[in-house]
């Protein structure tokens, strides 16, 4: 596909997306057979990958509360993201969320920014009356008037969390916001004290914005997307403006991932607080053109509330273990001296997939400390299976951020395409992994 041809499909995609709450910049296509990843821990569940619904519309009077709630089934913590007010400020579905007796995360945006950006807000939308500028600018002149008008707008949200106190909070001030991450933080200041002490804080900037989209300190961050970018722990992700493509129903909107990129797209960002399936029908979207969002009726179904459950919970098979048998000795050949790879050490052996995913990047090792020189050569770091060379690595580093200056090495090739019973080979040092699909450390 030429670039011409690519640009044109994505502008189409992001002008049927634009919705008070979808966004009309441009997006890059999903490239899921690079975000295809294992899961990093023993038991792949949703709780470790902190996998949720991105149902924004839940406040809608009319939301199939009980058809929402198959999203959770099997899930032993179940978590939830909504934007107060766009749809409606009906609690009646968010009290049944709360009334699930298993551990629960909710995040509540609490104003909707991207109405303000696409100027599409109704007339009930907080910022229908200021243009970007004139919020942005009120803001940075505190202007009092316009915070006692948000704080008023959002007091039930805060009240409700106040009433729930078992519930995980997680309040984000506004959604994509468009601000610059000082008057950002300035209302954030200005509402925290309406709400419990529990709760955290979300910067969710609209994709690099002009003013930088970068973590602010004390916050988590948030990005949106099949590819989110900057994303580093404490963090959220969310699929959002991103509709999957069902086996029950085809994607409404162009841009798209597949269903079975899910338990991978969860496992990429198993670091984040809460990774959030997103669906157009979590919006409310139809396959026509712009519906006011309080107006709109396209709710998810069970057929399809029943797929996404299944990829939820789904686990990818890190756990398992495959026996022994002489036939993997083959891969030993040349060993002379082996590395525990449960050394006990943060900053000493580790296998893992590489993250955020990155083009062309798979699995990456880690060599302890000890053996930080000299240099292996890129050629002799390679993986062995029985008798056959698997894998090898292309590219070293060194790495810096924890002080501990290790040699590491990436493969192409993805955790999870590993077959078990490995042998990793850095010369005739060698590194025997029964399960390379998980996290080796």
């Amino acid at each position: 596909m030429n670039i011409k041809t690519r640009m044109t499909i994505i502008a189409v995609g992001a002008l049927m997306a634009c919705l008070c709450v979808s966004k009309c910049a441009p997006k890059l296509s999903p490239r899921w057979d690079f975000i295809s990843v294992a899961r990093a821990e023993a038991q792949a569940t949703i709780n470790q990958n902190k996998g949720g619904l991105g149902a924004y519309a839940a406040m809608h009077p009319k939301w199939p509360c009980a058809v929402m709630m198959q999203g959770f089934k099997g899930a032993p913590e179940i978590r939830l993201s909504v934007l107060w007010n766009t749809f409606g400020n009906n609690f009646h579905c968010i009290r049944q969320f709360a009334a699930d007796p298993r551990p629960k995360y909710l995040q509540v945006h609490l104003i909707n920014e991207v109405c303000q950006r696409n100027k599409r807000c109704g007339p009930y939308e907080l910022l229908a009356d200021l243009t970007v500028d004139e919020y942005k600018n009120k803001l940075n002149s505190k202007d009092a008037a316009l915070i006692s008008k948000i704080k008023n707008n959002v007091l039930p949200v805060a009240e409700f969390f106040h009433a729930n106190s078992s519930i995980q909070c997680s309040i984000s001030a506004g959604l994509e916001s468009n601000l610059p991450s000082k008057a950002y933080r300035y209302l954030v200041d200005e509402l925290k004290p309406l709400f419990p002490q529990r709760c955290t804080w979300v910067w969710s900037p609209v994709g690099r914005n002009a003013y930088g989209s970068g973590p602010i300190s004390g916050m988590i961050y948030e990005g949106h997307g099949d590819e989110p970018k900057g994303i580093k722990a404490p963090c959220i992700v969310n699929l959002d403006g991103v509709d999957i493509e069902l086996k029950s129903r085809p994607a409404i909107l162009p841009l798209k991932v597949d269903v079975t990129a899910l338990p991978r797209f969860l496992a990429s960002f198993a670091s984040c607080e809460a990774a959030f399936f997103w669906i157009a029908e979590f919006n409310g979207i139809g396959r026509g053109g712009f519906v006011d969002p309080r107006k709109r009726n396209n709710w998810p179904t069970s057929k399809t509330m029943e797929e996404l459950q299944k990829y939820n919970v789904k686990p990818i098979e890190a756990h398992k273990q495959v026996p022994w048998s002489t036939e993997d000795d083959l891969g030993k050949a040349g060993c002379k001296t082996y590395l525990k790879i449960k050394d006990g050490d943060k900053k000493d052996f580790l296998w893992k997939q590489s993250e955020p995913p990155v083009l062309d990047r798979g699995a990456v090792v880690f060599l302890p400390r000890k053996y930080n020189t000299p240099w292996v050569e890129t050629s002799k770091v390679y993986v062995m299976q029985k008798d056959k060379k698997v894998a090898k690595a292309y590219e070293r580093s060194r790495y810096t951020e924890d002080g501990s200056n290790r040699q590491f090495f990436r493969f192409h090739k993805k955790a999870e395409d590993f077959p078990y019973n490995v042998v990793v080979h850095f010369g005739n040092l060698c590194a025997v992994i029964p399960n390379p699909k998980k996290r080796n450390d």
